[in-house]
Parts: C-alpha cells; structure tokens; sequence
C-alpha cells in the first residue's frame, strides 16, 4: 500500500505554532494535506504528530492522525514511528507538513519514479556484509534558478548519473548539481534500515541525514522535476507564510 505520512510538530524555531499557521480559513498543514489528498498514487495519508492539539485540530477536518513520541529527531524519525502501526505500508512517502504550495507534479513524479525503479533496482542496496535487499529511496531534484540560490549554503545540491541515481548530496557547490526539494519515497525496509542506524560520519560532517542511505548502501534515485516554478517553497518564516497566503488565496 502507498502510504503518505504528514509529519507535524508544533514547535518551530523560525515560525512559532508553524503547522497551524492560519492561511484564509484553514490552518497551512490542512493545505498540505488537502494537496496530498490530490495524489492519484495515495492509497491511505495520515498525519503523524505529537501535539495534541495538531491531533484534535486534524481530525476535527477527517484527516487521519497517529500521535507519535516527542523525543523524535526528524521527520523521518516520525514516519518510522507512525509506520508501526500500519504494517500494510509498504512504499511510504514523507511529505513535510509545511509544504502547503507541494506541486501534485512533484508528488506524483516522485512517486513513479520509485514505481519504475523498484524492479531494476532489485540488486541494488545489497549488504555487501549480509547480502540483504535494503530497499530503496526516491526524492526530487529540481534545476537552479539563479547563480545565487546555487551559491546559497541553505539550498541543498545534488549530483546524480544518467539512469537518476543520486551520487551525493551537499550544501557546498557541486559542478552539474541540482537543486534538491525535501520529499522522500521510501521502500518499507530502506526506512525501517535507515531510522535504526546511527547517524553516519558523513551525515554529522554536511547536516544531511539523506547521506545516511549511501552508507548504508540504499541507493536514492531521483524525480528530475524540471517543471517546478517560483511558487514551490516550504513555509519557514513569516516571511514565507505571508508569501503562501497571497499565492494560496489569490
């Protein structure tokens, strides 16, 4: 089953009370959710919090909740969470909750792209210790827009081969890099392998826990989401929720 997961937090440290942030009459995360919702691969889509108050607010508009620890490192962290207690999940996407401006293209190219590459990928992601299938990840690139955003430590790089497997990923240049939008595909294993393991040396040195699959020899293939348009942004600031409502309800 295709599963999309909803991670929500209350606390931000840029833009307080973020995941109910009000955008016209809807808090942002009913935006997202309401995009997800629009996705013609989405067999079931919950939202994994530990607020309280996300969880009431949320199911009070039908969507489906699942209360997760507070002690949860990232958004990852949370979807293996929810994942526990739905066990028919097995290709499971991690949508972020403040991306209220999510193009359904991006999702669902996103989402073919690991389709496609689950058979041929068959013998990738192999333990070279164990010899087990450790499945597989798919994300979204994207092309830069300006010299600048390529320059911009914030936006994170990516370099990939000609069949769309990703090489590396860093906040430094990288020569043919694109840029990378922060959504996942994940096979069931690939989350379960990458959520037990530590935090890898090279994850700690760039601050990318997506560098965490290369050591472990899941493979990451890529969405070349050559489409995207100025109005794709997640929502981190006031400064970018402002931008969201004009977009949202012009």
């Amino acid at each position: 089953m295709i599963t999309i997961v909803i991670p929500a937090r209350l606390e931000s440290t840029r833009l307080e009370r973020k995941a109910l942030a009000q955008i016209g009459d809807y808090p942002m995360l009913w935006w997202t959710w309401q995009k997800a919702k629009q996705s013609k691969y989405a067999q079931k889509i919950v939202i994994a919090t530990d607020s309280k108050e996300i969880f009431d607010t949320m199911t009070g508009y039908g969507a489906e909740c699942i209360m997760t620890s507070s002690d949860c490192q990232s958004g990852s962290d949370r979807v293996f969470q929810a994942i526990q207690q739905i066990p028919s999940a097995e290709i499971i996407v991690n949508l972020q909750g403040d991306e209220p401006l999510m193009q359904l293209e991006m999702l669902d190219g996103t989402i073919q792209t690991f389709i496609e590459k689950q058979i041929p990928s068959r013998f990738l992601g192999m333990s070279s210790d164990l010899g087990q299938y450790k499945g597989l990840i798919a994300t979204a690139v994207t092309p830069f827009h300006s010299p600048a955003d390529y320059e911009n430590p914030n936006n994170v790089k990516c370099v990939f081969n000609a069949e769309g497997k990703a090489l590396y990923f860093s906040r430094a240049t990288l020569a043919d890099a694109w840029l990378h939008l922060g959504l996942y595909v994940f096979q069931r294993q690939a989350l379960e392998s990458f959520c037990s393991a530590q935090p890898s040396l090279l994850e700690k040195a760039e601050k990318l826990e997506q560098l965490r699959a290369f050591e472990l020899d899941i493979p990451i293939f890529v969405y070349k989401a050559e489409s995207v348009n100025k109005d794709h942004f997640g929502v981190d600031t006031v400064e970018d929720l402002e931008r969201a409502r004009k977009i949202l309800l012009s």
